[in-house]
């Protein structure tokens, strides 16, 4: 009986005090129309951020532009594990490994990163590829990155800094 009453109370204090989550597509690729507006928010405001921003100060490498759209995804950067290993991205629903779709396999790499920050910090893993140009070996990557994570029931996001950088 104590037992009972101990879970009853916990799974109602727990309830009043998780902050509610903003919606999130069962689909990254499908958008529902809610997330469709807020992700052209966000562009608008990163764009008009980037823009205001010099020469000098724009994000050039990985960790920079972690650091410039992580607002976007309501998420903490560099968070440290126990092994000293760094989640990339990390909120209270994904553990993001963040890496170039440009790049050859970092895209293959990214998949197993993401899956060891998800055991450590007890999220879902989830690949976000950072697409700075759109030549046909990048999206040939962006592909291969979607086709794995939909075989492992992975979320991918796609962030495509050509809207910010022209």
């Amino acid at each position: 009986m104590k037992t009972y009453i101990f879970t009853a109370l916990f799974a109602v204090v727990l309830a009043t005090t998780t902050p509610p989550e903003r919606p999130i597509s069962p689909r990254p690729d499908i958008p529902t129309p809610a997330l469709v507006q807020l992700e052209k928010d966000w562009d608008a405001h990163l764009r008009e951020k980037y823009q205001s921003l010099s020469i000098e100060e724009r994000p050039s490498n990985e960790t920079e532009w972690v650091e410039f759209i992580a607002p976007k995804y309501e998420a903490s950067t560099e968070y440290t594990l126990i092994d000293r290993t760094r989640v990339d991205l990390l909120n209270r629903k994904y553990a993001f490994e963040v890496d170039w779709a440009n790049k050859s396999l970092k895209w293959a790499e990214a998949i197993g990163q993401a899956g060891w920050y998800a055991h450590n910090t007890h999220r879902k893993p989830a690949v976000l590829l950072l697409v700075p140009d759109k030549n046909e070996g990048t999206m040939r990557n962006v592909y291969r990155c979607r086709v794995a994570c939909e075989l492992y029931k992975m979320p991918i996001f796609v962030e495509d800094l050509t809207k910010y950088t022209n």
